[in-house]
């Protein structure tokens, strides 16, 4: 029987090429292709893929809200990031949110299928890059105040900036981003220091001396 796979991602050439790839295995059959969640979730109220491929970064719904989404409404759906973020923290908190595999975009794309057989079995598949990022995460973090050291340089920068006030579109004309971009990024920060919301995360960044 083969395992029934969806892909949403809003950048058709990803879509297409997992699309190709996959066609190639026999036991795994593409049942959805979406560029957006509504239409996904839509689809899902008549019938769920076993195993859903989800980018963190779509235009209308962060992959950071769908995924305690789907899998407090689809428990049975087992749910693979593929996205190009390589924060420790943000594999972390989504593996405890229920994500069942993890993969870089910019990692050997021929795991895809090696993730959705492993996934599809009940188990947890992380790749080689990610395991790597876990393992030096755990070695060089001791303390939450070491956090710190998972965030990048850009997120440090957004942080004082909305620690001083700034409104997204003041940012993203500031330093020279999109407003979606600069949107990615606070919703990296509130899930990187488990924040619900943006008075939350300064306390939490003041509290750890992330802002001054």
């Amino acid at each position: 029987m083969s395992i029934k796979v969806a892909i949403i991602d809003d950048h058709p050439l990803v879509r297409g090429g997992i699309n190709a790839l996959l066609g190639y295995e026999a036991d795994i059959e593409l049942t959805g292709n979406y560029s957006n969640s509504n239409q996904m979730l839509a689809d899902f109220r008549s019938a769920q893929p076993d195993v859903l491929l989800l980018d963190l970064q779509m235009p209308d719904t962060s992959g950071f809200e769908l995924i305690p989404l789907i899998t407090a409404t689809y428990p049975s759906i087992k749910i693979i990031v593929l996205t190009s973020i390589d924060s420790a923290l943000i594999i972390r908190n989504l593996l405890h949110a229920g994500a069942k595999g993890y993969l870089l975009k910019t990692g050997n794309q021929e795991h895809i299928a090696e993730a959705i057989r492993e996934v599809g079995q009940g188990r947890i598949f992380l790749s080689e890059e990610v395991k790597n990022l876990l393992t030096n995460s755990l070695l060089h973090h001791k303390t939450n105040l070491g956090f710190h050291k998972d965030l990048s340089d850009r997120e440090l920068q957004i942080l004082q900036l909305l620690f001083e006030e700034y409104t997204s579109p003041e940012i993203a004309e500031k330093i020279h981003l999109s407003v979606r971009t600069v949107e990615n990024y606070r919703l990296g920060l509130l899930q990187k220091l488990d924040a619900k919301n943006i008075t939350g995360l300064i306390k939490k960044a003041i509290m750890m001396g992330l802002v001054k």
